[in-house]
């Protein structure tokens, strides 16, 4: 029920969300824009270059690791509040998601809409680089992104270890949550495009 004023399509494209995946990705930058604090996949585990978290210091604005395609990481990662990556990261999933042709899960290209590649395009709208190396990089409104690592750093586990933590559904029983890849996904018989999902939705149609 919550208006976001800088986001005043966000309610309009909730309905073209349909696959767990989608949702887990719009809320992580969503929540990181209004609240900040470190994102990361639940089966990750610290790299021996994690240092108990001390590798973020006190003064980065933005932190990302080096992808091992290259890109910056979107399994792990840490921003300030509203901080521009997080705004430019929900617009161009706004975005994609308003050109959906067709909102069937099959074919929705989870990682280019919602997943790495919104926060690619994103990168590119704050810092003007879609791949950005180690180092620390200054984007709109003076605000900074920190990389850190290498493709064989992040192949290693330098600073993430990803898919090392067994997630059961005990543990997800605990903490009352729901795995994505078991999030209801909401049905269509029909080839719809989002916009028509929308109209759907509002009982336009």
């Amino acid at each position: 029920s919550r208006e976001w004023p800088e986001f005043p399509l966000l309610k309009e494209v909730l309905p073209c969300l349909v696959t767990g995946a989608s949702l887990a990705d719009f809320w992580r930058y969503l929540a990181l824009w209004e609240y900040g604090g470190i994102y990361t996949d639940m089966d990750n585990a610290p790299g021996y270059s994690f240092n108990g978290g001390s590798v973020i210091a006190n003064d980065d604005d933005g932190f990302f690791e080096v992808e091992r395609a290259l890109f910056p990481s979107q399994y792990f990662f840490a921003l300030s509040p509203h901080h521009p990556l997080a705004y430019f990261t929900v617009s161009v999933t706004i975005g994609r998601l308003m050109l959906l042709a067709n909102t069937l899960s099959k074919t929705q290209m989870i990682p280019f809409i919602t997943g790495p590649g919104a926060v690619k395009s994103a990168m590119v709208s704050n810092i003007g680089d879609a791949y950005p190396q180690q180092g620390k990089y200054v984007g709109v409104s003076n605000r900074t992104i920190t990389m850190v690592g290498s493709p064989e750093e992040a192949k290693r586990g330098v600073y993430c270890n990803r898919s090392k933590v067994k997630v059961t559904e005990e543990y997800l029983d605990i903490m009352n949550m729901t795995h994505y890849l078991n999030h209801k996904k909401r049905k269509r018989d029909k080839t719809f495009s989002c916009r028509h999902a929308i109209a759907l939705s509002n009982h336009v149609l």
